[in-house]
């Protein structure tokens, strides 16, 4: 019992970070990169300890790759959790914003169709988040084509299969152009 204490303990103090995060002005980019820098030095850290920092940046889309995160339910609803890759500069790791939840079709071989966000440039304010790793399955398991549709949101995987560096969250923006 006594590991259920010291879990109730480690979530009660992680309730408290995040409603600070929360509460917190939101940070531009390079601030993001010197927390990601040192939450990743950090040997102690948990995974969860980047999630809830609130961000503002000025992105434009990479591509109009929609990649698709399967298994996920909403409102009782079986789908997906939408994403495309954006950069804030040319020398930085791109970032992935997740675009919301898509039903799925009754038919597993019909993927949604959705509509990329197109060039340009957007400001996007919002909190950013890692997922947790699935201890029994934590590997990409993507399918081809456009929309990709993956099995879990394994960062190191997805930036393989797409050719280029990723930052190691998501931004979940307040507002999705």
């Amino acid at each position: 019992g006594l590991w259920q204490l010291e879990r109730a303990e480690f979530k009660r103090v992680w309730d408290i970070t995040l409603s600070e995060r929360q509460n917190q002005a939101a940070i531009n980019f390079d601030s993001l990169l010197q927390v990601i820098a040192e939450h990743t030095s950090n040997a102690n850290s948990e995974q969860q300890t980047l999630t809830g920092y609130r961000i503002a940046v000025s992105v434009s889309p990479v591509s109009k790759q929609v990649l698709l995160l399967d298994n996920q339910i909403y409102m009782g609803q079986v789908g997906y959790l939408a994403y495309q890759v954006f950069q804030v500069n040319a020398s930085s790791p791109h970032l992935l914003v997740e675009l919301g939840f898509v039903p799925a079709d009754k038919d597993r071989r019909i993927l949604p169709d959705i509509s990329a966000i197109s060039s340009g440039r957007y400001k996007l304010i919002g909190r950013i988040y890692q997922k947790q790793t699935n201890p029994l399955s934590d590997h990409l398991m993507a399918e081809t084509g456009n929309p990709i549709r993956f099995q879990n949101l394994a960062i190191d995987e997805l930036s393989q299969l797409l050719g280029y560096p990723l930052l190691p969250v998501v931004l979940q923006p307040d507002n999705v152009p």
